[in-house]
């Protein structure tokens, strides 16, 4: 990864709302397979988790890219993101007492989860958006589901790593 100036990114660097409006428009727009009622509920997560991990370590660009990339790399085995990462920072959060750190813990998890297409996950979370999904059956309507997460929480976090790399200015519009 293109190692970048230590600043600290700015304080309006990422906007959840207005990252949440272009991913719906973007997504659900005429002609789409799928409506805004079924990504609504996802995406504003994805996008509050991704602002959470900018607001509490982006005074640290290089280290929030590189726990963005942890979130959607595929080398890691079943659960090892889970114990190597998520647990270690659930561990420093409290031997800090850091409840910030544990929030960047959940957000980071939960983008890690779209990627995964954890199923029991999505299937809890995310019941009525599934049945709302075209499909045969249940098991078809899951696989487009999470898929289609997983597609789009790849192409955002992209996005937002590569904004940072090469942020010398304020964006304040996604």
């Amino acid at each position: 990864m293109k190692k970048i100036a230590d600043k600290p990114l700015p304080l309006n660097f990422y906007r959840n709302k207005q990252w949440l409006d272009k991913l719906l428009v973007t997504y659900t727009s005429e002609g789409s397979k799928v409506s805004r009622d079924i990504l609504e509920k996802p995406l504003k997560y994805l996008t509050r988790s991704v602002e959470n991990v900018i607001n509490i370590y982006g005074n640290f660009p290089n280290e929030t890219c590189m726990l963005l990339q942890q979130t959607i790399d595929s080398t890691y085995v079943q659960n090892e993101y889970f114990n190597s990462i998520y647990r270690n920072l659930k561990s420093v959060a409290e031997k800090q007492d850091n409840p910030k750190i544990v929030i960047l813990a959940d957000s980071l998890l939960y983008i890690r989860r779209l990627f995964k297409k954890e199923e029991r996950f999505l299937s809890d979370n995310f019941k009525e958006e599934i049945e709302k999904m075209e499909g045969a059956d249940t098991a078809a309507k899951f696989a487009s589901f999470s898929e289609m997460l997983r597609k789009i929480t790849i192409a955002h976090v992209r996005k937002i790593i590569n904004m940072i790399l090469g942020s010398d200015e304020v964006i304040t519009n996604p």
